[in-house]
């Protein structure tokens, strides 16, 4: 959970699971969302049957390393936030007894468009999923007071479903889909500029009819929709967790690894060892050009930048090495660098990663001074941190090597032929 890619891999193992379940219970018809599963069968089973089908479904899923727990021998079933009546054939809205709704308010500083949106999406939903309008009327009302108590003047009303189109003739032509850009600023109510409108204006100035790329890029094909900023709430959880986080504490306190004999070149004067930093870079030139860039393990990142400045192919693997080989200045650069911030890197549940975020305002401080080595390009760079977190990054366990007979995924460095089934 709170992995970058969760989603698709509950999406593969529900899969997997109902799988299982298609071939070992052919009397059940079966579904699945996230960890919550309903299944139906047209005969019903009773008694030792019943009993033996638990079970074996309790069983199934322990191969899994899961447990479940099951509510069998029901006409009257609450699955998600619906409750399904197998006798009357009837569904209404479902509630946990705990559960209390509770809505952005219209003060909050949040895209009108999303404020908008909120009571229509409520209404649409209960709507969806009440049966007649009796069922609506009888779950309003929660939804309608924490409206009222959030500020929406909207009254909640029964939408009847839309009848189903039908069919259209296999010989109707069949519409494309258009590719859509979409560019999503974060909001705020405190900025005074029509941010919106000043993007889409840059995008007809610059790319006019009779520029090449006008087809990729217009109005109709680059479309802007704002991101909401964390609120106050996650920001103090944020600093709180950040602080109260205990320290990692090793047994021996070092503060540089250099050899003796290169004591004295240490980048950092002694305090090289350093984590989740932002560093500074000024070259030999006067005036001197500057480089900011930022670096989880401070030690890794300096070896990277002296592999660029000594071989010649990683010349332009950053600004900093393309501006040394440029200026013939990488044999041996007398470089000075300094640690300018600290932030904590991307972790595993976290929406944002403070560390490169830092390194961007830093950049986006120096952008009009021309002693600056970074990009405008460096802006949208996305973070590198959360690589280490991937699926495809994670080496398989040695018992699924031994399973698969010396083999493992083409993700994991091997090549196809080496997996079991050459897949």
């Amino acid at each position: 959970m709170g992995a970058p890619d969760g989603a698709e891999i509950c999406e593969i193992i529900g899969l997997l699971i109902l799988k299982e379940l298609k071939t070992n219970f052919k009397r059940l018809d079966f579904g699945l969302y996230r960890d919550d599963g309903l299944a139906v069968h047209s005969n019903r089973l009773e008694g030792r049957d019943l009993e033996q089908t638990k079970q074996q479904l309790h069983k199934l899923f322990a191969t899994f390393g899961l447990k479940i727990t099951i509510a069998a021998s029901s006409d009257e079933v609450n699955f998600l936030d619906v409750n399904l009546n197998l006798k009357t054939g009837k569904f209404k809205p479902y509630r946990k007894p705990n559960d209390t709704p509770l809505y952005v308010h219209v003060d909050s500083n949040h895209p009108a468009s999303v404020i908008k949106q909120i009571p229509i999406g409520i209404n649409k939903r209960l709507s969806s999923i009440s049966s007649t309008e009796q069922e609506f009327n009888e779950a309003k009302g929660v939804y309608q007071k924490a409206l009222n108590e959030s500020g929406h003047n909207y009254t909640l009303a029964y939408e009847k479903p839309k009848a189903k189109v039908q069919a259209k003739d296999k010989k109707d032509k069949v519409k494309k889909k258009r590719k859509i850009i979409w560019y999503n600023p974060p909001y705020n109510e405190a900025v005074e500029t029509n941010l919106g409108k000043q993007f889409l204006k840059l995008i007809s100035k610059h790319f006019p009819k009779s520029n090449p790329l006008h087809s990729l890029l217009n109005r109709n094909t680059v479309k802007l929709s704002y991101s909401c900023t964390k609120n106050i709430k996650a920001t103090i959880q944020s600093h709180n967790k950040k602080i109260m986080q205990p320290k990692m504490t090793t047994s021996v306190d070092r503060t540089c690894d250099c050899t003796k004999n290169k004591r004295h070149q240490c980048p950092l004067k002694g305090e090289c060892i350093q984590t989740d930093v932002i560093y500074h870079v000024e070259t030999p030139e006067v005036p001197p050009k500057k480089y900011i860039g930022c670096a989880g393990n401070f030690k890794k990142r300096y070896g990277s930048h002296t592999s660029s400045f000594r071989h010649e192919r990683y010349q332009t693997s950053t600004t900093l090495s393309h501006h040394l080989w440029d200026k013939n200045l990488n044999e041996d650069p007398d470089l000075v660098w300094s640690i300018i911030d600290k932030a904590p890197s991307y972790k595993i549940g976290n929406r944002y990663c403070d560390l490169c975020l830092t390194e961007k305002t830093h950049i986006l401080r120096n952008i009009h001074d021309p002693d600056y080595l970074n990009k405008r390009t460096e802006l949208a760079q996305r973070c590198r941190h959360k690589a280490k977190f991937r699926l495809n990054s994670l080496k398989p366990p040695l018992k699924w090597l031994k399973r698969w007979g010396g083999g493992c995924l083409s993700g994991w460095g091997a090549s196809p032929t080496n997996t079991r089934n050459g897949t």
